[in-house]
């Protein structure tokens, strides 16, 4: 779907409005938000135990005046305590450590690249992630000269291994959603039995009391009205209690999915 210039235009002059600060934290969240799928990629399902109870987490954060509820890093945080309490374990390795380097953050850089009133953010093993006067980028070591490399301590050999690491993380990132992929279908195909089950035992059931209902009458038809009376009346109860649990549970499963989408809604509308 192709965006309208005016919005890009409009998009972009609201976070050249941005001071500093705000830019660097949302870059900072976003980043959070990356990593946090990447270990824990059940937070990316919102029908997960751990993304509902990271959602439940954040509320609580936010009733209390937790500070931590505004933290850039609040993603990680609340996966790393639902992750803890429910005995879930990161998908991720061993974090690569990024080689030791000076605190960059201070120093502006009037044109670096094509970009320019640059702010280096932070420090990666393949490259800079930098913030510019129109937003925020990363600059991989291909584009970074000899004397940049050497300046912020990034190697071939480091970058090598980090990209090897970072394709660790999604392949076992795709397996466990392919493993995510097969429950869903088999709790779909047992969600289409059990209503199969339940369709036939209706049928049979109604079989049962027609000709249940027929044969009392043929009986019964002269001598014994009244106990026919009483044994469709019997049946046509029980087959009403029936129909009301069926309908019931069917609306219980109504609301629980209403409940699922609004949660859904409301945690996509926070990001």
């Amino acid at each position: 779907m192709r965006v309208p210039l005016l919005m890009l235009i409009s998009a972009s002059l609201a976070f050249c409005q941005q001071s500093e600060e705000e830019k660097k934290f949302y870059a900072d969240y976003a980043d959070s938000e990356r990593k946090t799928v990447a270990a824990y990629p059940d937070a990316a399902n919102f029908e997960s135990k751990l993304s509902k109870r990271m959602v439940e987490m954040e509320a609580a954060l936010k009733t209390l005046g937790d500070p931590r509820y505004y933290s850039a890093d609040k993603p990680m945080i609340l996966a790393q305590m639902a992750a803890k309490e429910l005995g879930i374990k990161s998908v991720m390795p061993a974090e690569i450590e990024n080689p030791p380097s000076p605190n960059f953050e201070d120093e502006v850089i009037p044109e670096f690249h094509s970009y320019k009133s640059v702010r280096v953010r932070k420090i990666e093993p393949d490259g800079l992630r930098i913030l510019h006067e129109t937003g925020a980028t990363k600059i991989p070591i291909e584009e970074l000269s000899v004397e940049q490399r050497s300046k912020y301590g990034i190697t071939a050999e480091g970058a090598a291994k980090y990209r090897q690491q970072v394709a660790a993380y999604a392949l076992a990132y795709n397996a466990q959603q392919r493993e995510a992929a097969i429950q869903a279908q088999a709790a779909e195909v047992d969600r289409r039995a059990r209503e199969e089950a339940e369709r036939i035992a209706v049928a049979e059931y109604n079989a049962r009391a027609e000709a249940s209902s027929q044969a009392a009458m043929q009986k019964v038809e002269d001598h014994y009205q009244a106990q026919a009376e009483q044994g469709r009346e019997a049946a046509e109860r029980d087959q009403k209690r029936f129909q009301d649990e069926a309908r019931e549970r069917r609306l219980r499963k109504l609301e629980q999915d209403a409940e699922d989408r609004l949660n859904r809604e409301r945690e996509s509308s926070r990001r």
